[in-house]
């Protein structure tokens, strides 16, 4: 807190002295551009008052008068505004304004009661190009919610560029992948980890999740664990209900030197607050039943305003399985008070508090008709979390123009629990000796142990008790300078922000009995281990960043550009404000455009993002080497006995720091004649993502022998070892060698309507290469299970897991708008025109070996390819140098949204129309699969009370 104490005061010390430096920079007239305009309701053909008006992704707006009619000063010069228009009674409505055409035609907005029967309602993404938060970003509205029928934030995530529509599912956990096709779990889940998701301004966080099991090696070293977890990757998005959210931006690009802690991107999520009607809605489909409602108060602009929402699913994804349910309950509630506003009816100075409260249940239950194995496995969480944010305009310069510097603060703190549960009936074919020793990490502790029953349950929970605190101070300011009488302003936008996290776990940890635990194999066991002794993992960053716009003279006209450069530190775990425990970070940002010729934007931008290590890479569950000294199993239990050492190993990865993406993007984004278009090319590379990979490690041990056998008691051991041997044991640890490039394509068109059938096209796409490698040896730890024996060395190989994938993804909608009888009725039409992937580095041929004492020895290509290491060489089927190149794959979704009377609204849905779901033969494992998603439908009803809007 002190750290955060002086970079506070070294603000506002700054704000002062650049108080004094603007007088003189500013001393020439302030010139801003005005955007007027009149509302109307389109059922009366009236002019409404006491609508808000924004700009999107500020607090600049406006309130309009008795007569309907509004003026908004824009802080920066823009051919292109986004408004948010909403009043209670009414649908809200977001649209684009061309100030050219404005000083034309003067600007009009209708509003209606209900949100399709609006004649500019948006029901896709939107790309837009943001000064504020970054490059590359798509917006997704309400109405585009709406009409998707989505259930939680993955199903919105479905509108973006480049991704595959899905049915809906809860059944596992939802993770995000940006930029990135699917290539191996490593890469995937660093992808997600890296994708923050920022509600309500507060990136939610999941670096203190620690539910997680040990494999015991029954399993790959990446394998999740037996109950629904998403420790160590991305927010589980089916948490977040749709029903709640006001609009996503979804970051692609470069963003904002604000957003810290990712690599991939970032999805922005806003969530309904202030005035609306109360409503009801009701979800189904073969898998999902959904119940929502929610209503608000107020407008929160000129006067208080207040939101509450209750939202509840049922999902069971085979409703034959009954005992595989997920169960979700949210409630959130937002209060917006303005204390100060100003003459125009907008608020100078206020805060929003919210408050959301979200239980989930994911249960695979005991099958009644499963009583060999006695399967069960549910994990239960709640969360709790408190939002406080607001703003304030003012005026560091007393002057006469409008406000232009901004302070705008965000705290939040969330807190809750996390229990994960499992249970198996552990069933062996011989006797199995267990000790109950724990020794310190490091240490041998050789002890008496017992011989476990060939058959026992065992019972394992997971305790986890996250705590996530957050708090952000940011201010900025206006500085406009008049260039000459004829080009627009040239503006400054200068910002300054400071920003801390703290995560930490305080749960019980992982627990169960040592007498029955979990199945072990190859001597590799576990114990008990609480969490409440990990430090926490905190983080102090500082971010600065400048805004330029204006125009430059080229052929007689005014060609606008604008820059946004910035830098971010972060220090990770400081033990100074100059130094932390895992590192600390400094990361340029810089976007740019310009307008050559008006309608043909051209931009590009550069950056580098980083991503702090979480609580599950950094203090792993350690784990334990159990071999037996002695051991003999007499038919009188009195004179069985087991000797056993046990060793513990820390899993801990040695150093750990965050992990980076370099990015590099340039576009072109054109308007001709009613026609847009964007066209972007990208290139990004992250390095040092965390994998978990599987080591050796070789432990000394006696074998001891017995010198005499007495009735009714064990045998007496002698006091000298009959020999030394060394076992050579496994283990898993985080590791950051993993390197992802990505380089493609992504694009969107938009026709104008055919206002003869009332039809909107929109085609979008993108052309993806992907390349997950791994730049440390893999110890071939099979030899260990292969051989009766330990083999003297154990060959050392490239990681064979490597891939490279390529995916070209078309999405054509097809949309037709009906706003006299409140009807939007859209067509997707997805094509997979390539998709094909391979690995990089599977070879027999070892790169070294690990001998008998664990030490690694590398070797040349020339000794690996001779008969001296031919024993160490790993076979593997060489169908897996083959390509998967599969053809086409083609896509027909239809979804129809409706208004009825009396506050109805109906919405209905099938995916895959025509049931195409053609067979292709896999020439890696020879065997044919389905490809495409399953036939689907659903169906949506929604009741909003209805209320007099004048």
């Amino acid at each position: 807190m002190k750290h955060t104490h002086t970079i506070l005061l070294s603000t506002i010390a700054y704000l002062l002295a650049w108080q004094q430096a603007s007088h003189f920079a500013c001393a020439q007239t302030h010139t801003e551009t005005t955007l007027c305009g009149t509302v109307i309701n389109t059922a009366t053909s009236k002019p409404l008052s006491a609508v808000r008006i924004t700009l999107v992704g500020t607090e600049t707006g406006a309130m309009t008068k008795t007569d309907g009619t509004f003026c908004i000063t824009l802080p920066v010069q823009q051919a292109l505004v986004r408004l948010r228009v909403q009043r209670f009674g009414l649908a809200v409505q977001t649209l684009e304004v061309s100030l050219e055409q404005q000083r034309i035609k003067p600007l009009v907005i209708r509003l209606a009661e209900r949100t399709f029967e609006m004649e500019n309602v948006t029901v896709i993404a939107r790309e837009e190009s943001r000064h504020s938060e970054g490059s590359t970003v798509s917006r997704i509205d309400r109405a585009a919610i709406e009409h998707v029928q989505a259930s939680n934030l993955a199903d919105v995530l479905q509108l973006v560029p480049g991704q595959l529509a899905q049915n809906p599912t809860f059944q596992n956990e939802q993770q995000s992948l940006l930029r990135q096709n699917p290539t191996n779990a490593d890469a995937n889940r660093a992808n997600a980890l890296g994708t923050a998701v920022v509600l309500d301004g507060t990136p939610l966080s999941n670096n203190a999740n620690m539910q997680s099991n040990v494999t015991i090696l029954n399993a790959g070293p990446s394998s999740l664990p037996p109950f629904a977890s998403v420790a160590g990757r991305g927010m589980d998005l089916r948490e977040i209900p749709a029903a709640n959210i006001a609009s996503v931006e979804v970051v692609r690009g470069i963003p904002s030197a604000r957003h810290g802690d990712l690599t991939a991107g970032a999805i922005l999520v806003e969530t309904l607050a202030g005035a609306m009607k109360p409503q009801l809605l009701l979800r189904a489909n073969p898998n999902l039943l959904e119940g929502d409602i929610s209503a608000g108060f107020g407008n929160g602009v000129n006067e208080s305003g207040f939101n509450a929402g209750v939202n509840i699913v049922r999902a069971q994804d085979d409703p034959r399985i009954t005992t595989d349910n997920f169960y979700r309950l949210t409630a959130n509630t937002a209060w917006t008070q303005p204390w100060v506003v100003s003459a125009q009816g907008t608020p100078t100075l206020a805060t929003t508090l919210r408050l959301a409260y979200t239980t989930t249940l994911d249960e695979d239950l005991d099958d009644p008709d499963d009583r060999l194995f006695l399967r069960e496995r549910f994990s239960r969480e709640w969360r709790l979390r408190t939002n406080l944010n607001g703003f304030w305009k003012f005026n560091i310069l007393n002057t006469s123009a409008n406000t232009a510097s901004m302070l705008r603060w965000t705290f939040s703190a969330t807190t809750g629990e996390q229990n994960s549960f499992f249970q198996d009936m552990i069933t062996r074919s011989d006797v199995f000796p267990i000790t109950a020793a724990t020794p310190r990490i490091g240490a041998d502790t050789t002890t008496r142990g017992i011989f476990a029953p060939v058959e026992y349950l065992n019972k394992t929970t997971v305790n986890g008790r996250p705590l996530n605190l957050y708090g952000r101070v940011e201010a900025s300011h206006l500085l406009t300078f008049e260039t000459n009488s004829t080009s627009a302003p040239f503006a400054l936008k200068p910002m300054l922000g400071v920003e801390y996290r703290l995560d930490a776990n305080f749960g019980a940890g992982r627990q169960f009995d040592v007498l029955t635990p979990p199945r072990q194999n190859y001597s590799v066991g576990e114990r008990p281990r609480s969490y409440d002794d990990i430090p926490p993992l905190t983080q102090l960053s500082g971010y600065a960043e400048i805004l330029a716009t204006g125009s430059i003279a080229l052929d007689n006209a005014n060609r606008p550009f604008s820059l946004v450069a910035g830098v971010r530190y972060d220090n990770i775990s400081p033990t100074s404000l100059t130094a932390g425990r895992f590192g600390t970070t400094l990361v340029p940002r810089i976007n740019a455009s310009f307008e050559p010729i008006q309608g043909l934007e051209l931009r590009a931008g550069y950056g580098i993002t980083a991503k702090a290590p979480v609580l599950a890479h950094l203090y792993p569950n350690p784990q334990f080497l159990d071999v037996v000294n002695y051991s003999l199993f007499a038919d009188s239990a009195a004179e069985r006995l087991v000797v056993m050492t046990s060793r513990a190993i820390s899993t801990a990865p040695a150093s750990l720091r965050a992990f980076t993406t370099e990015k590099a993007e340039i576009g072109i984004n054109a308007r001709v004649e009613g026609f847009r278009a964007t066209l972007v090319a990208y290139n990004e590379e992250t390095r040092g993502a965390v994998g978990i990979s599987r080591l050796v490690h070789a432990m000394p041990f006696a074998r001891l022998r017995a010198m005499s056998f007495p009735r009714n008691a064990p045998p007496i051991l002698a006091p000298e070892p009959m020999r030394l041997d060394t076992f050579l044991g496994q283990y898993d640890t985080p590791i950051a060698s993993r390197r992802i490039a990505t380089r493609g394509v992504e694009w969107t068109l938009d026709a104008p309507e055919i206002t003869a059938i009332r039809t909107t096209l929109n085609l979008s796409g993108a052309w993806t290469f992907s390349t997950a490698t791994d730049t440390a040896l893999a110890v071939d730890y099979g030899a260990l299970t292969r051989f009766a024996n330990a083999p003297p060395r154990i060959g050392v190989f490239l990681n064979d897991e490597q891939r490279e994938s390529e995916r070209l993804v078309t999405s054509l909608r097809v949309i037709n708008r009906f706003p006299e009888i409140g009807l939007v009725l859209s067509w997707l039409v997805q094509t997979i025109w390539v998709e094909r992937d391979r690995f990089l580095a599977l070879s027999e041929i070892p790169r070294g070996f690990v001998d008998k004492t664990g030490r690694m020895t590398l070797i040349s290509q020339i000794q690996a390819e001779s008969d001296n290491f031919k024993d160490i060489r790993r076979p593997f089927d060489q169908r897996l140098l083959l390509t998967e190149d599969r053809p086409p794959l083609w896509l027909l979704n239809v979804r129809l949204s409706k208004t009825l009377p009396a506050g109805l609204q109906l919405a209905f849905y099938v995916n895959n129309l025509l049931a195409d779901r053609p067979l292709y033969f896999q020439r890696r494992n020879e065997r044919f699969t389905e490809r495409n998603i399953e036939l689907f439908f659903g169906l949506e009803l929604q009741y909003t009370i209805p209320l007099e809007a004048n």
